[in-house]
């Protein structure tokens, strides 16, 4: 399990600008706690940014079908929320399931698939981790699904600030090329 915790407001604008893009599915996280009488809490608003929920890696010759290495998809993405301790935290776990197409051009059994996580709240991003999810497909199939591990994310939470004040968002982690790409084709 890795462990994300979020520290005070650090800027990256590129993804601030991107997050007025989100128009994905839009999801509230499932909350869940201890106690099945108490109130559970309100979780982070959870979503695949659309232009980073495909990825398509080619060799350096271009964009032809015999040049792909691997072409990737997010399907899915689950998370959970209960209080942390001493409710000073909203303690949030995001999974993401992927299905990845090896292309002609990758030449082993194995790669890596980079995929990033970020806190936003409002407009500001406030943390952004990338993780390299390693495939490796079977023998003589070319398609697989896979699924991260859990991320989880200590996110602050005081009287006037809670789970409905976060955004947390997940993609691929693509190149300026790979984004140009997944805009001019749009929706898969």
């Amino acid at each position: 399990m890795t462990l994300l915790t979020i520290p005070p407001p650090l800027r990256a604008a590129r993804l601030a600008a991107a997050l007025g893009a989100i128009l994905p599915v839009l999801l509230l996280a499932g909350c869940g706690q201890d106690d099945p009488n108490a109130f559970p809490p309100v979780c982070a608003k959870v979503a695949i940014l659309h232009d980073a929920a495909d990825l398509t890696i080619d060799t350096p010759s271009g964009h032809d079908l015999t040049n792909l290495i691997v072409d990737g998809r997010i399907t899915r993405l689950d998370g959970h929320c209960k209080p942390g301790k001493n409710n000073a935290t909203l303690d949030t776990d995001v999974v993401i399931s992927m299905d990845i197409t090896r292309g002609p051009a990758l030449r082993t059994a194995s790669t890596t698939v980079p995929w990033f996580i970020a806190v936003a709240r409002g407009e500001q991003i406030l943390d952004k981790h990338v993780f390299n999810l390693p495939v490796t497909f079977p023998p003589n199939t070319d398609g697989v699904s896979v699924t991260t591990d859990p991320v989880l994310l200590h996110l602050p939470t005081t009287h006037g600030l809670s789970g409905v004040d976060y955004h947390v968002i997940v993609g691929f982690q693509v190149t300026p090329d790979q984004l140009a790409l997944n805009r001019q084709r749009g929706e898969r």
